[in-house]
């Protein structure tokens, strides 16, 4: 009984969701695109779907990642600051994935043995990789 309650919160959630983010619209300064999985008509296909978009949000990241590696390491000569700032900055990120990767097991192995765990592990982690990319663009002003 407990399970299926679970579940059919969950469900109200994503539905609810859903109708609030129909099309694309401006809210607080920040775009909100409508679900692309919204048209997914089993779970497989959700979880597909969403799995997809998690892949596309993680190879965003590592460029985001690189990228900002890249223009710590740049300049004519590499200064123990610059070291030490590059390593920083790959122990946070290390932490961060360790991070992510137990919050969102956490957040799977609620539905454990469901259909619905590939799904919310994929949301979880696309949504987790999202804020960090939007963490990384507003501490280090990547553009």
């Amino acid at each position: 009984m407990l399970n299926t309650l679970g579940i059919a919160t969950v469900l109200l959630l994503f539905l609810a969701i859903g109708s609030l983010q129909q099309g694309t619209s401006l809210k607080g300064g920040c775009e909100t695109q409508a679900d692309p999985c919204a048209s997914a008509s089993t779970q497989t296909d959700m979880n597909l779907c969403y799995g997809q978009q998690y892949s596309k949000a993680d190879a965003h990241l590592n460029t985001v990642y690189r990228d900002q590696i890249k223009r710590f390491s740049a300049g004519s000569s590499q200064d123990q600051k610059q070291n030490e700032s590059i390593q920083r900055l790959k122990s946070a990120q290390r932490a961060w994935l360790t991070y992510r990767d137990l919050h969102c097991s956490i957040a799977r192995d609620q539905y454990e043995g469901g259909s619905m765990a590939p799904m919310v592990w994929s949301m979880c982690m696309e949504t987790v990789t999202q804020h960090r990319i939007e963490e990384l663009n507003a501490a280090y002003n990547y553009q």
